[in-house]
Formats: structure tokens, C-alpha cells, sequence
């Protein structure tokens, strides 16, 4: 019996749920079709969707797709069915265009996304779709395209440095071009590299040129290749250089440190077998310049790694040049002395000694708007001096009105004067502020309307007297915003 109630039961509800089912079926259906669903990385995929509708209207709204790692950008044509949603009528069919992009960096694979239409009632039409993404082989005409190459190298080089040659790629599509290969040929430099560059980026490759001192005075050729990754030729760039003869010209530096005075003593000396001319440079900078005098005078230059000065000699064989260079920081001490003076007279005598800050906190927001926030008032006296009498006053937009409720252990107001156009003014008697003595006066502001956007807390002032002088300090002002609500 118990059985046999179940099982009417169990019928009963299959019926319901069918015909609940048989109900929505006829809300509206959703057919795609593939217009192009096999593309390469940097196609675009495209959908036709057609929407047909029951007996009802309805509002139809595609639920959006996120997968910025996989897709960069989803739309229809036209734009309103993704945006907005589709309106539709009773019995009426409509059809648009999505299209899907994918990322340049996709995994070349096949993908499904699932497509979820959903109407006002709640009734949902889940479809997938599904594209196909080829690798992008690009031609060598096609690289040559999508590049520049510009090379950066050097015409004269001296054996006893080190100097580079620079190869500068720009990628101008929106995808990377991976696994290039690079060749750079000459008698001074054999060498090769794979590099990448990135979806509309920059890439520099150095090659470092770093060959013996004894090495002879030469002319040649750097002749850099820019290759495919299956060594198709893409680019190719030749350009001359020279090894520079030199004569050896050595240096030698003595150092004497006094109070605030040294003295460098450079001599050159050349040890080569011919005449020649030869430069030797101190390295000094903006500031030291002003204080530094040099026998014979040199040249003051700026190269990219600072300023020198710098003394060109032309020297026969074993002959020897001195220079003697001082640098002198006692008139800088002098004049740092006076403008520490000057500014203990400030500190201890001129500047006011008592200081002002203000600072809110917003505590209550209603119908999207600020109702309700605290004030605090920092008090701080900088001196060693006692001030008495002290009063502080603040003042409150018309809009916003002071919480008579005042803390235990905060300083009431002395006196609240509204004013139907300026606004209300509040009044401590601060009485006496002891010697680096700090106060904090706060209170609650309660805004008669929300207050929408942003507005103002003008400053606050202190008053005292001190041997007779008035003093009035000000705070600085704030500007409030309601904050923006956090993206889900």
C-alpha cells in the first residue's frame, strides 16, 4: 500500500515537471550556426544566432563571456544584443552576428564556449559553440612586413675597450614573432642568437665587442642577418667599422687630503714610440665644479656618464705632463654655518609655535551619499613656551550640522553659532597649552541631506596672545568624496 502511494506520488510529480518544462519551452529558443569557426590566431570567429520567440514578449540578455586570458574581445552585430539584450516580440524571430577573438598568445586548440541567454521570466538557453585556432605561420615577406630592424654600430673601434653593436626590433602587429634567429659576421665578431618580440613590442639584442689590445688597425664589415626560425633570410643590414690606431699614453695619480681641501696631482707620460696627442680628465660633477681650480685650467665637458674636465697634450716619446687640480669647501662650510644659524633664529624665534591639523573620517553613508563623519582636530604646541587664553574656532558648511552628543573625556564647545547662509561656527576655549603639549578636539557632523559627490571642510584657526601680539594659526582644509563602490 505504502509502495503504491509512493509511486503515485513520484507520477504525479513527473507530470508537474514536465508540464512546468513544457511551459518554459515555449518562452523562446536559441539556434547557431558557424559562419567561420576555424581561424588563425589573429582571426577573428564568427556566429550566427537566431532567436525565436513563443507567445509571450520577453527581454532576451546574453550572459557575458570572460576569459581575458583566452579571449580578447567578444560583440555582436549589431552591438545591442551583447550590450543590452534583445527585445522580443510574440511569435517574432531575430538574428544577429557574434564574433570572438581570441588572444594572440592563444594555445593553437579547439574550443568550446558556452553561451547563456536568459529572459526577464528567468527561463534560461544554454548553447555551446565551438571554433577551431590554427597556428599563424608568417611568411618571409610577411615578417618582413611586421618588423623594422635597425642596427646601432660602431664605426671606430678601440681595441682597449669594450664597445657594443646594437640590433633594435619593433613588432608593429598584435601578435609575437617567436624563435627569430639573428647573425651578426665580421672579422672581429662571429656570433649567433635566437630572440623573440613581443605582441606590439621592442626588443634590443648587444652584442658585446670585446677584442685584444694588441689587435691591428683595420677596416671591415659587421654584417647582421635577421632569419626565420626555418633560416629564411628576412633582413639584412652591413655596416663599416675601423680599429683605430693609438698611441699609450699612462697616467698617474697622487691624492693629499686636508680640513676641507684636497689637492690631485695627475702626470701623463708617454709611452709609445711616437708623438702623438693624449687626453687625461678629472671626473667632477655640477657641485664640485664650483669649488674645484685646476693649474694648467682644463676644459669643462658633459658626456653621458657626467661632467669631466679634461686636458689634451701633445707629448713626445718619455715625455711627461703634470696638472694639479684643488679642491676647496671652506667657503661652503662658511656659508652652511650662517643658514644653520639663520634657521635656529627661524625655528626658535620667528615660526609659529603652535600648530594645526584636521583630519575626517567618513562613519555613515545613506541613499549613496555621506550623512554623518567625524571630525578630529590635531592641537600641538612646537614650543617650550606656555600659551594661555587659547581659543580654537572651526566652521561648518550650511548643509552639515554638529551631534550635540559629545564623548566622554573630549572638550565640549563653548559656543555653536548657526547661520541660515554661512554656515555654523563652533568655539573651544582651549584655556592653557603647556609646553609640547598635543590636544585632540573631535566631534560628529550629521549632513541634513546626503551629500552626493564631493564637498568641502574649510580650515580650522587657533588664536592666542603671546606678550601682547595676536596669533592666528590656520589648519589646512579637507575635501571629502563618497567613496566608489568595489567592483564585484
Amino acid at each position: 500500500m505504502k509502495r503504491n502511494m509512493i509511486n503515485s506520488l513520484a507520477l504525479v510529480l513527473s507530470i508537474l515537471i514536465l508540464l512546468s518544462l513544457s511551459a518554459h519551452a515555449q518562452v523562446f529558443s536559441v539556434n547557431t550556426t558557424a559562419i567561420n569557426n576555424t581561424i588563425k590566431q589573429n582571426q577573428v570567429a564568427s556566429f550566427r544566432i537566431t532567436l525565436i520567440n513563443g507567445r509571450e514578449p520577453v527581454h532576451v540578455r546574453i550572459v557575458p563571456i570572460n576569459e581575458p586570458s583566452k579571449w580578447a574581445s567578444v560583440y555582436t552585430d549589431p552591438a545591442y544584443p551583447y550590450l543590452s539584450g534583445v527585445n522580443l516580440a510574440p511569435n517574432e524571430t531575430k538574428s544577429f552576428t557574434l564574433f570572438v577573438k581570441p588572444q594572440p598568445t592563444i594555445r593553437p586548440s579547439n574550443y568550446a564556449l558556452l553561451l547563456t541567454f536568459k529572459g526577464d521570466s528567468g527561463f534560461v538557453v544554454q548553447k555551446i559553440i565551438t571554433l577551431q585556432v590554427n597556428p599563424f605561420t608568417p611568411s618571409v615577406e610577411d615578417y618582413d612586413t611586421y618588423l623594422t630592424m635597425n642596427v646601432n654600430a660602431p664605426q671606430n673601434i678601440d681595441p682597449r675597450r669594450e664597445s657594443q653593436l646594437v640590433v633594435s626590433l619593433r613588432n608593429k602587429v598584435n601578435f609575437p614573432l617567436l624563435a627569430l634567429k639573428l647573425k651578426v659576421n665580421s672579422s672581429l665578431l662571429n656570433t649567433e642568437r635566437i630572440t623573440s618580440v613581443d605582441a606590439n613590442g621592442n626588443t634590443n639584442e648587444v652584442f658585446v665587442i670585446n677584442i685584444s689590445p694588441k689587435t691591428k688597425p683595420q677596416s671591415g664589415l659587421f654584417k647582421i642577418q635577421l632569419l626565420t626560425p626555418s633560416n629564411e633570410l628576412i633582413k639584412e643590414f652591413d655596416s663599416p667599422y675601423s680599429v683605430i690606431p693609438y698611441i699609450d699614453f699612462r697616467e698617474n695619480k697622487t691624492l693629499k687630503k686636508g680640513f676641507l681641501k684636497s689637492k690631485v696631482v695627475l702626470s701623463v707620460r708617454n709611452f709609445g714610440n711616437s708623438e702623438g696627442k693624449g687626453s687625461i680628465s678629472y671626473n667632477t660633477n655640477w657641485f664640485k665644479s664650483w669649488f674645484t681650480h685646476s693649474r694648467p685650467e682644463g676644459t669643462l665637458k658633459k658626456l653621458s656618464s657626467g661632467r669631466v674636465l679634461s686636458w689634451t697634450f701633445t707629448l713626445k716619446p718619455n715625455e711627461q705632463k703634470v696638472v694639479v687640480i684643488t679642491e676647496n669647501y671652506v667657503p661652503l662650510f662658511l656659508i652652511v654655518i650662517l643658514l644653520l644659524l639663520a634657521y635656529a633664529f627661524y625655528y626658535f624665534v620667528i615660526r609659529n609655535p603652535i600648530v594645526v591639523k584636521k583630519e575626517a573620517r567618513i562613519i555613515k553613508l545613506k541613499e549613496g551619499g555621506i550623512s554623518e563623519l567625524k571630525v578630529f582636530i590635531h592641537i600641538k604646541n612646537r614650543s617650550a613656551k606656555v600659551f594661555e587664553n587659547v581659543v580654537l574656532l572651526d566652521k561648518l558648511p550650511k548643509i552639515a550640522e554638529i551631534d550635540k552628543t559629545i564623548e566622554t573625556g573630549t572638550l565640549k564647545p563653548s559656543k555653536i553659532i548657526r547661520h541660515s547662509i554661512k554656515g555654523t561656527v563652533i568655539k573651544w576655549e582651549i584655556g592653557t597649552l603647556d609646553r609640547f603639549e598635543e590636544r585632540i578636539i573631535n566631534y560628529t557632523i550629521k549632513s541634513k541631506l546626503s551629500i552626493l559627490g564631493w564637498f568641502k571642510l574649510p580650515s580650522a584657526a587657533i588664536k592666542f596672545r603671546h606678550h601682547g601680539k595676536l596669533y592666528i594659526t590656520k589648519s589646512n582644509s579637507l575635501r571629502l568624496e563618497v567613496p566608489k563602490p568595489e567592483e564585484k
